[in-house]
């Protein structure tokens, strides 16, 4: 957090993606030629969609391993009942073959048109074809390793088969190999996984997961859409496309943030300094409210067609005035305190790196359960006798390594959360029916449809959800770092990812309202908005703690709302303690917490592995919701200065713009939230965080 400037610009939620060795730490970093950033980044969506290949595959072994505990294989109605069951809560399984062991190996799949095929196209590349190298080895027990790629369908039901789905001729055909392959798995009575292949521009693959006794098998077809959303979001948050190429109900001028003129983003290097309002919006607001005639006047003069009320503060839409024109309308009048583009708030994970995957997956075997894993905090050692808490959610050894690098697992020893303090997720909204979510949720709101739920539809709020509170101990999926507090999605942002200063500030006062002791800020922009800074300051005054990226352009240049001072700031690290390469720096960032390649919830029961200061975020607000748990008497600030002095210093001695005051320490900070530890609640030396004037 710093004192607000006088720059302005737009918002962008922020979230970075780094994994390689090679990371820069230093601003020399900002040098790389925009050929070689734009490989970068190219390189990292490519990881984080090979990482959550991997999570759905885990995942649907997983799912088919449970469902045999409730498959009664005398009985074909019930296993037919099970079968749909297991289709209708997972969507992207297109179809299921249940197989008794001595099924006819060579039966043909079948060419039923295929009614649960979505729509949705995929670019995602055909992936590798072979070899079992550690990022395809599978979690569930008695799967085989398979290479990822696009998946295949279709089973065909014999005599004694029970089919559930069916699959379309293309599919059919195509899947037809893998198929042949995963029944004779399923006569021998071992477990397949298929590479991945594409039909129609859509990726699939077949497995076949044995049972227990090697009695029956179930081979089933999976549409691995969910790997073209993630590359299609992080392209998007990577400004690897131009800003807004695919959407009509915005309309947006990009804009220099120091002197708002109109400025073209052809490279995702533009974007540096870049904001974004829309073109016919200013937000206004008065020295005292005007009366209806007054406001009846500006009506006419500028053409308004639309005039919205927050507070004390107008969002005013012209009919064909921009944004300049009207602001020197309203700069004219004397009874105005302040007028400003009405700036618009994107999603915004960044990815980059060049280093192979099998580097992600060494680093947290799950065989490990010393402290000796490369670049573990060193506050472990400040610990030693605590042993860590290991949570049986099956994602967690192989690929939540951002856990034991911020000592969660030994902080779990101490508190865990409670249902008292709520969190508060500004953002995209969440997914109110994935099951690893399920109990974490309460009530929250939809800025854009107050009628409707804060359903996601974009992915970003869910993965930010499963970060802070996924079920702990469940057997299913990732784990969380709270385990019982309580998650407010709050809809901010819509479909496309995009969402204005009114809605989030809206968001941010509803939020406070209802409760919540923590918001998450996964966004941010170059702009000063005045508009937001009254929400952001309304919560503070009321006893909020507010958490925000810092941003993914590898800028000293202050994003807001992250260099608010009453906000607390988060830049990104990798698995190696090293900066997320794009990860924004100054004196404004207060700590640091992992943001390369974290897996976590995503819609439709699914998982994927996101990448920015966007994921670092999420860790942070979730270890202030354990501090307020722990010692529901701290103040907000006193919060903030406890996670800055338990923070393990990993960059130059002291605070530096590069992590702040180091990486967030879980173990540390809880046990100082409790009175134990060289540093504690309420020591001498503490200061809150300052408040602009």
């Amino acid at each position: 957090m710093r004192r607000p400037t006088a720059a302005l610009g737009g918002m962008i939620l922020g979230s970075l993606l780094v994994v390689t060795s090679a990371c820069q730490t230093k601003p020399e970093a900002r040098n790389v030629q925009p050929e070689a950033e734009l490989k970068y980044k190219q390189a990292l969506v490519e990881q984080d969609v090979a990482v959550t290949d991997q999570l759905c595959r885990n995942q649907c072994l997983l799912h088919v391993n449970q469902m045999y505990a409730s498959l009664n294989q005398a009985d074909p109605k019930k296993i037919k009942e099970t079968l749909r069951d297991m289709q209708s809560k997972h969507g992207h399984i297109i179809m299921l073959n249940w197989i008794p062991a001595k099924s006819d190996p060579g039966a043909a799949p079948g060419t039923s048109p295929s009614s649960v095929l979505s729509n949705s196209s995929t670019k995602t590349g055909s992936g590798t074809s072979g070899g079992s190298g550690t990022a395809g080895a599978p979690e569930t027990p008695g799967a085989s390793s398979a290479p990822s790629g696009p998946d295949a369908s279709g089973p065909a039901a014999g005599a004694s088969e029970i089919v559930s789905g069916k699959l379309s001729k293309e599919l059919a055909k195509s899947a037809r190999p893998y198929i042949e392959e995963a029944k004779k798995a399923a006569s021998q009575g071992t477990a397949y996984q298929s590479p991945n292949f594409t039909v129609a521009d859509k990726p699939y693959f077949v497995l076949n997961v044995p049972a227990p006794d090697k009695k029956s098998s179930v081979v089933a077809v999976v549409r691995q859409h969910i790997l073209q959303e993630v590359s299609n979001h992080q392209r998007k948050n990577l400004r690897l496309q131009s800003f807004h190429s695919d959407k009509s109900r915005w309309k947006i001028e990009s804009v220099d943030t120091d002197t708002l003129r109109s400025k073209r983003v052809t490279h995702p290097d533009d974007h540096e300094g870049t904001s974004h309002y829309e073109r016919h919006d200013v937000v206004v607001q008065f020295n005292r409210p005007p009366r209806e005639a007054e406001l009846s006047r500006i009506r006419t003069e500028i053409g308004a067609t639309k005039i919205k009320l927050i507070g004390n503060t107008y969002i005013i839409t012209a009919r064909s005035l921009e944004a300049r024109q009207l602001m020197d309308y309203f700069r004219k009048r004397q009874d105005v305190r302040f007028v400003e583009p009405h700036y618009i708030y994107e999603t915004n994970d960044l990815s980059r790196g060049t280093k192979p995957l099998s580097w992600f997956f060494d680093w947290w075997p799950g065989s490990r359960r010393d402290n000796s894993g490369p670049a573990r905090s060193g506050a472990g050692e400040q610990a030693a006798e605590q042993p860590d808490v290991i949570p049986n959610d099956v994602l967690f050894n192989k690929y939540q390594w951002n856990l034991p690098i911020t000592n969660t697992l030994k902080g779990w020893n101490f508190n865990k959360g409670t249902q008292d303090v709520k969190v508060a997720i500004v953002d995209t909204g969440a997914d109110v029916n994935h099951e690893d979510l399920k109990g974490q949720l309460i009530a929250g709101y939809n800025v854009l449809d107050p009628t409707a739920q804060p359903m996601d539809d974009v992915g970003h709020g869910t993965h930010v959800a499963g970060i802070i509170g996924a079920q702990v101990n469940n057997g299913l999926g990732v784990a969380g770092m709270t385990w019982y507090n309580k998650i407010m999605p709050v809809k901010a942002l819509d479909s496309s990812g995009v969402g204005s200063t009114y809605a989030v500030a809206q968001g941010i006062i509803w939020a406070t309202d209802h409760g919540a002791r923590v918001i998450n800020l996964s966004l941010g922009n170059y702009a000063s908005s005045d508009f937001l800074h009254d929400a952001i300051k309304y919560a503070y005054d009321r006893d909020v703690v507010l958490i925000a990226a810092s941003g993914n352009d590898n800028t000293e240049r202050p994003g807001y709302p992250a260099a608010y001072p009453e906000v607390f700031a988060v830049a990104a690290t990798d698995s190696s303690n090293g900066r997320a390469s794009f990860s924004n720096y100054g004196d404004y960032i207060d700590v640091a917490a992992p943001g390369v390649s974290i897996a976590s919830t995503y819609p439709q029961n699914q998982y994927a592995a996101l990448s920015g200061t966007s994921m670092a975020c999420p860790h942070v607000t979730a270890l202030a919701a354990l501090l307020r748990s722990a010692n529901p008497s701290l103040k907000n600030t006193e919060v903030m200065e406890l996670m800055r002095q338990t923070a393990t210093d990993i960059g130059d001695k002291g605070r530096d713009t590069y992590f702040g005051f180091g990486l967030i320490n879980v173990d540390k900070a809880v046990e100082a939230a409790l009175g134990r530890g060289p540093v504690q609640a309420g020591f001498p030396g503490t200061k809150p965080s300052p408040v602009a004037p």
